[in-house]
């Protein structure tokens, strides 16, 4: 419950209040962190991916079941390209002496910025989803 305007804060309040000043300010580069991390995340799940598809018998394999095994590798490309797109700097036309501009920069940016990580979370998902779906249909096929 925020204080009354009469009051003034008290010790804890002010405490709470800073821990929200600081996390605001370092909400970006939290963001750009989780950008980078999710990127060498999937490099390493692609890398591993290779090494098994490279040492499986895909070669013999319909067709079909060679398109389902790239399907993963499509979706972590699309990860990596949605994290690289949070990373990239976006322009934005502001007065830099306005607060109500900056504020409304750093809450664009830092939505702008949380969207396409969703988006790389899910797409990280959606592959582990069609590895898994691959593997199945790589062990149960006949």
């Amino acid at each position: 419950m925020p204080p009354k305007e009469d009051e003034t804060p008290s010790e804890e309040d002010k405490f709470f209040l800073q821990k929200y000043q600081e996390t605001k300010a370092s909400s970006i580069d939290k963001l750009d962190e989780v950008a980078k991390t999710f990127i060498s995340m999937v490099g390493t799940l692609m890398t591993i991916y290779f090494a098994a598809v490279t040492f499986s018998n895909i070669r013999n394999m319909p067709t079909d079941f060679k398109f389902l095994a790239v399907t993963p590798i499509a979706v972590w490309i699309l990860a990596i390209v949605s994290s690289a797109v949070a990373l990239l700097p976006k322009k934005y036309y502001i007065v830099e002496d306005d607060p109500a501009e900056a504020k409304f920069f750093f809450y664009r940016s830092a939505r702008h910025k949380y969207r396409w990580i969703i988006a790389s979370g899910c797409f990280i998902f959606l592959g582990l989803v069609m590895l898994i779906v691959t593997l199945v249909v790589y062990i149960f096929d006949p």
